[in-house]
């Protein structure tokens, strides 16, 4: 566009090394430089944009993978030392359940979850859906009598499935 008129402004002039000539390179050069300006403004702009919506969901995701872990610290021994209707037992029912549905709803926000996974940023979606099964089966079971085994079993697998380091004893 910026040439097109520049170029009408030269026909117009019809003379070589006139003024207006000069006046229309003048013209051309300017225009290309605040196209340039422009591009790399929108540039400089939608980059961030972009990355945050791009990175927002995976952060959030791996927030509450770090809260799962914190859950199974802080739940893990429930079983050995609560009697049955104890307090901590249905908060910690409330919180794994609410944490395998956190979990799953983080999952499925991450755009480009396939190549966030392939870079091991975060867990393949298999283990996000096996680690939610695991947390849903451990809050209908923590504080059940004869299940401690189980639990244990559960708590390992979340672990394997999220990739989380250490061990929690449940």
């Amino acid at each position: 566009m910026v040439v097109v008129v520049a170029l009408d402004m030269l026909k117009a002039i019809g003379e070589p090394g006139s003024p207006m000539e000069y006046l229309a390179f003048a013209t051309l050069g300017v225009m290309d430089s605040i196209g340039a300006y422009l591009a790399f403004a929108a540039l400089g702009v939608m980059g961030p944009i972009g990355a945050y919506f791009a990175l927002k969901p995976v952060l959030a995701l791996r927030t509450t993978i770090e809260a799962i872990a914190s859950a199974l610290a802080r739940f893990g021994g429930l079983d050995a030392v609560c009697a049955p209707g104890d307090a901590r037992i249905s908060r910690a029912r409330v919180n794994y359940f609410d944490l395998a549905n956190l979990l799953m709803t983080q999952a499925l926000s991450v755009p480009l979850y396939a190549v966030w996974s392939s870079l091991n940023i975060i867990p393949p979606f298999e283990d996000i859906v096996s680690a939610r099964e695991y947390l849903i089966g451990l809050s209908k079971t923590v504080g059940v009598e004869g299940q401690r085994e189980d639990n244990s079993r559960r708590g390992e697998d979340i672990e394997k499935a999220l990739r989380l380091r250490g061990s929690v004893t449940l």
